[in-house]
């Protein structure tokens, strides 16, 4: 019987311990959808499950579609959340996110269930700011 060799792993440090959740409600829609006069807009709503506090935010985005105000609003909700931790000295890495959509495009987009046919640098960004926290869940 031959033996097997096996290889050595390296070892790793575990993920770092989540010690801060928050809660966000994302929407984005779009007035006259993809006509050249058309005004998308987002908003969001968070809360520190720990503590309670909420916050939130809103606003323009210019002309596009529907499907790209539901995107971005993920981007303008974690850019929101992000300078709520900074200012309340929570770790990113070290809070754990749930985001609630209602958009089964927005989030399969996201998380790459979706091929990214348009708007692959805003998806990108968003994916990139999806690392930064220590655990991402998104819930429709």
């Amino acid at each position: 019987m031959k033996k097997r060799k096996f290889k050595r792993r390296m070892p790793h440090s575990p993920p770092p311990e989540i010690r801060y959740e928050i809660a966000v409600f994302v929407d984005g829609s779009c007035k006259g959808n993809g006509t050249p006069d058309s005004s998308m807009a987002y908003g969001y709503r968070f809360t520190d499950i720990a503590t309670g506090i909420t916050g939130e935010g809103s606003g323009h985005l210019g002309p596009g579609t529907n499907d790209l105000a539901e995107v971005l609003a993920f981007r303008k909700s974690l850019e929101g959340i992000a300078e709520f931790c900074k200012s309340k000295n929570y770790p990113i890495k070290l809070t754990r996110v749930v985001i609630h959509s209602d958009s089964q495009f927005a989030i399969n987009t996201i998380n790459g269930s979706y091929k990214i046919r348009h708007h692959s640098v805003e998806i990108l960004a968003i994916r990139n700011l999806l690392r930064q926290w220590g655990k991402v869940e998104i819930k429709k």
